[in-house]
């Protein structure tokens, strides 16, 4: 006993415990869900310099362990896919590269595993939300994002069919899917709201619009 004593002192005084220095590292998926609210979303919830700043050093310490477990782990796509969460975070406070790098990640993940929803549906937001230039991109993977998830709808591809029907100028494919996202999901107040938004810009367009009363689960054609 008294050896053992000895030994974990002289190892403490060194600075040498792997094990309890590995334990002190939060799961990554723990520190991912810490920062979803914060930058998870475009705009970030980042109100001051000093929060912008203590939320990019977290999020270098996570990227830099990510980048580890990538790197040791090449042929695992989980730290891959949890790598292109973190760079998308990093896309929505413009650190530099972390578009291309969650670009780069994302599609890794989908090319290895061609039907990973999460890996679709998170480089569908991601063009979405970058660019309207990007949006027929984000069109066909949202798309894809339900034919591979089945007949039961997917609520956010179907809401990120909206975004980007309408940011493609497809108003009248973006009207149906408000009329489908009400229907569906009457609760939510937020999809009432894109309704009459789109309503109000159809109201400035020239010509009447050709819209079904009733829109069906828009999907790839081997789930109608």
């Amino acid at each position: 006993m008294q050896r053992l004593a000895v030994s974990v002192l002289l190892a403490v005084t060194l600075g040498v415990m792997p094990v309890a220095s590995a334990l002190a590292e939060p799961p990554v998926e723990q520190e991912l869900k810490a920062l979803g609210p914060l930058i998870g979303d475009w705009p970030p919830a980042i109100k001051t310099a000093e929060q912008r700043s203590a939320v990019t050093k977290r999020y270098q310490r996570l990227k830099a362990r990510l980048d580890a477990d990538v790197a040791a782990h090449s042929d695992d796509l989980k730290p891959r896919l949890q790598r292109a969460t973190l760079e998308h975070m990093g896309h929505n406070i413009d650190l530099g590269g972390s578009f291309e790098a969650a670009v780069g990640d994302y599609k890794y993940v989908i090319e290895h595993h061609n039907n990973d929803v999460p890996a679709i549906l998170g480089l569908a937001r991601l063009y979405v939300n970058a660019n309207p230039a990007y949006a027929d991109r984000a069109k066909n993977l949202y798309l894809a994002a339900q034919c591979y998830y089945g007949k039961e709808p997917l609520e956010e591809a179907q809401r990120g069919l909206f975004f980007a029907y309408y940011y493609k100028g497809e108003l009248p494919a973006a009207k149906e899917r408000a009329i489908y996202l009400t229907k569906r999901w009457p609760g939510n107040e937020g999809y009432r709201r894109l309704n009459s938004a789109v309503d109000a810009v159809l109201a400035r367009s020239n010509g009447p619009a050709n819209i079904a009363a009733d829109p069906s689960l828009d999907t790839c054609k081997g789930n109608r």
